[in-house]
């Protein structure tokens, strides 16, 4: 008796192993995408200033250097008070996952942008917020708000006066 005891023990402990291995893979998602691969973006803003509406298209290229981390350079081309704008920025950005294909990000645009047909150019920042929904393994639609800062002079009354021309935001980007 008392070497079967000690046989289904040792069985036991054998299994446990196995057991534990199959309920983990079952119940915790590891990452499937790889380290630092390339990720763009193709997004369009429209905006709200206290002067008027804005509308812009965005361009974006950089590096996902894992599921949670991802930083590139940006050019774009807005329209709207200022006539004709071009922001060129970093954009860092940090992932959160909430589901199986979706994650919420919080990142900012930091740089400068240029009013175009003026030789003026200013300090430029656009923290934002919002939720990227992955359709596949490398195509995803990024869904957000922004606040851009942009400190602009604006003439009034022929005096240049130093203003902060913010504008509120949304941000609907094709992610590849």
């Amino acid at each position: 008796m008392r070497n079967f005891s000690f046989t289904l023990l040792a069985a036991l402990l054998l299994l446990a192993p196995i057991s534990t291995t199959s309920a983990r893979e079952r119940y915790i998602q590891f990452p499937e995408k790889k380290v630092l691969r390339y990720q763009g973006e193709f997004s369009l803003t429209g905006g709200l200033t206290s002067y008027s509406i804005n509308f812009g298209a965005d361009i974006l290229s950089g590096i996902r250097f894992n599921p949670y981390l991802y930083a590139g350079i940006g050019v774009g081309l807005e329209a709207g008070v200022a006539n004709w704008t071009a922001p060129i920025y970093v954009n860092v950005r940090g992932y959160g996952p909430i589901a199986k294909r979706v994650n919420m990000f919080l990142g900012t645009d930091i740089g400068v942008k240029h009013w175009i047909g003026q030789s003026i150019s200013r300090f430029y920042a656009g923290p934002e917020f919002g939720f990227n929904f992955e359709l596949g393994k490398r195509m995803g639609i990024n869904i957000g708000i922004q606040y851009d800062i942009w400190c602009m002079p604006i003439s009034m009354d022929n005096v240049i006066v130093n203003n902060s021309l913010n504008t509120f935001g949304i941000v609907l980007g094709l992610v590849f």
